[in-house]
């Protein structure tokens, strides 16, 4: 099946996890919810998630601290035995790579960065 591949490592403790969109969601609104990867004060992970289900997977790293955090990380994908849209009358599938390689994100304060 499909997978998704991360490996980071952070200067700080950080919150990792891997959620679905509903999940996500329900996070941020204050809730408890189920995340498909969690990892609590984490200063680096490396793992293959298994794709079990198609919608929407949202890779989070939440700095609760008000200290800098610096993450490097590296994320890809493999999708196999996903659903043919080419004979569909409209269908958008696409990978959107973003050429900068430092995001700068604010150093006070509870923050989070994810990828769609």
């Amino acid at each position: 099946g499909s997978t998704i591949n991360y490996d980071f490592n952070a200067s700080g403790q950080v919150d990792f996890f891997i959620a679905s969109g509903q999940a996500l969601y329900d996070w941020n609104q204050g809730g408890s919810p189920s995340f498909d990867v969690d990892e609590n004060d984490v200063l680096s992970d490396t793992g293959v998630y298994n794709v079990v289900s198609a919608r929407d997977h949202y890779i989070v790293w939440f700095n609760e601290g008000v200290s800098t955090v610096v993450v490097n990380f590296t994320n890809d994908y493999s999708a196999a035995n996903v659903i043919d849209l080419s004979a569909a009358d409209f269908y958008i599938e696409a990978v959107d790579l973003i050429p900068e390689n430092t995001f700068t994100v604010t150093s006070d304060g509870t923050w989070y960065f994810f990828v769609y």
